[in-house]
């Protein structure tokens, strides 16, 4: 499988970080591409992952998107959740978590900045 990195969604990440937010990694994958994007640095700008290797628990399971967020210890309303499967923001709109359709890297910054502002 082919794993796309944007760049400039991940510089924008690390910005965003230096904000104070809490950042996390909510991930269907495999110890593999795990590997993979920790070796390319990828993970480095978030304070927790949760990969489904890990968790047991995949998206679009609602319990996934519940452990996320007590694991922040955060409101579901003060959460974003990016994800690029329309299927996967469902269960997070459901909990009041703020949702984001990832289609192109500068529409993903768009939208966050839009939710954050």
């Amino acid at each position: 499988e082919n794993l796309k990195i944007y760049d400039d969604v991940l510089e924008y990440v690390r910005q965003i970080g230096k904000r104070g937010l809490k950042l996390a990694v909510l991930s269907d994958t495999n110890i593999i591409q795990a590997n993979i994007l920790e070796e390319k640095g990828v993970y480095m700008p978030f304070q927790q992952l949760f990969l489904s290797h890990e968790t047991h628990l995949r998206k679009p399971d609602p319990a996934v998107y519940q452990l996320v967020i007590d694991s922040l210890g955060i409101e579901p309303s003060k959460a974003i959740f990016i994800d690029d499967r329309p299927e996967n923001l469902e269960p997070a709109i459901n909990l009041g978590i703020r949702t984001v359709l990832a289609r192109e890297p500068a529409q993903i910054i768009a939208d966050v900045e839009a939710i954050l502002k």
